[in-house]
């Protein structure tokens, strides 16, 4: 011990050394913990599914072109009913008549005619006429409107050329389409009277048979050419063409609807700013004339007129 230290030297010796500093570890990081309200990472993306956006409504414009493309389509449908739907006997084609005469009535048929053995007018009255056309042994009477007379007249004169014994030869025909009908009860008379008269020379050429059964020989249905159903073929093609105008109509109108060509187009947003012209400070009124205050003083009506010196005044002489 050394004697020259103090007292508090001495303890301060004896003390506990401090304890050496030591890096502590650190502490191991702790999970993010997920709270209850956020959802997992994985289910972010099926959380936030977004909702289906509301359809528009349509406009005024478009429920407006939609009724006319509704119209133009029930339009087509009628005019189509309106021609019997001639249009798809015509794209279906003609029956055409070959050997015999069996076609039912309301079928629409084809034929080339070469031979006319007779003609007469329709007892019904108008501008047409029937003419007997030999098909298979039978003598077919065919209805033919009055554009046809030329054509009818010049195979008719050919037929009769022949059977005369003038011609041997058949140098031209007529291709006709209609439709079969059951033959009305004024035309089964007129050819069946001409059948009685002709019936000899009938034989004699080759048209008929033996038989003395006039039905064996003359069918209860005709052709009434240039028709489609009931209906004339101008007549069918002419409202076909209609039909089809107001189908191609309503489907441009319905394409130009999908197209949004029918919205509402909205107007650039423009404002108006009201701007103040009243002035920041109004105008003090002009003050009224006081009733106290003395008005203006007039000016003198006459100059004052000088006064005379007396010196110069002239005095008379006393």
């Amino acid at each position: 011990m050394d004697e020259n230290k103090t007292p508090e030297e001495i303890i301060n010796d004896n003390a506990a050394p401090d304890a050496p500093e030591t890096d502590a570890p650190e502490a191991c990081a702790q999970p993010e913990e997920v709270t209850a309200g956020e959802p997992a990472a994985g289910e972010a993306d099926t959380a936030e599914v977004p909702a289906p956006a509301e359809k528009k409504p349509m406009s005024v414009r478009a429920r407006h072109a939609f009724r006319r493309g509704v119209a133009g389509l029930l339009a087509a449908v009628v005019l189509l009913a309106a021609s019997g739907f001639g249009v798809f006997r015509l794209g279906k084609g003609a029956h055409k008549i070959a050997g015999t005469f069996d076609a039912d009535p309301g079928t629409f048929v084809q034929h080339d005619i070469v031979f006319i053995l007779n003609t007469f007018d329709d007892p019904a009255g108008g501008s047409a006429q029937y003419g007997v056309v030999p098909i298979g042994g039978k003598l077919v009477a065919f209805r033919f409107p009055a554009r046809w007379d030329a054509s009818v007249k010049t195979i008719a004169d050919a037929t009769n050329s022949i059977l005369q014994g003038q011609s041997y030869s058949v140098d031209s025909f007529i291709r006709v389409t209609g439709t079969v009908k059951t033959m009305p009860e004024a035309v089964s008379t007129a050819l069946y009277d001409w059948y009685t008269e002709n019936n000899a020379y009938l034989q004699q050429i080759g048209a008929i048979g033996d038989s003395d059964d006039a039905a064996d020989y003359l069918p209860d249905a005709i052709v009434r050419v240039d028709y489609v159903g009931g209906i004339p073929q101008g007549w069918v093609e002419g409202l076909t063409v209609a039909a089809v105008a107001c189908l191609i109509y309503a489907i441009v109108v319905f394409i130009r609807i999908l197209c949004g060509k029918y919205d509402e187009q909205e107007l650039p947003d423009i404002t108006f700013e009201l701007v103040d012209m009243t002035p920041e400070t109004p105008a003090e009124p002009e003050a009224a004339p006081e009733a106290d205050s003395a008005p203006e003083a007039e000016p003198e009506a006459e100059a004052a007129q000088p006064k005379k010196s007396d010196e110069t005044e002239d005095t008379p002489d006393a």
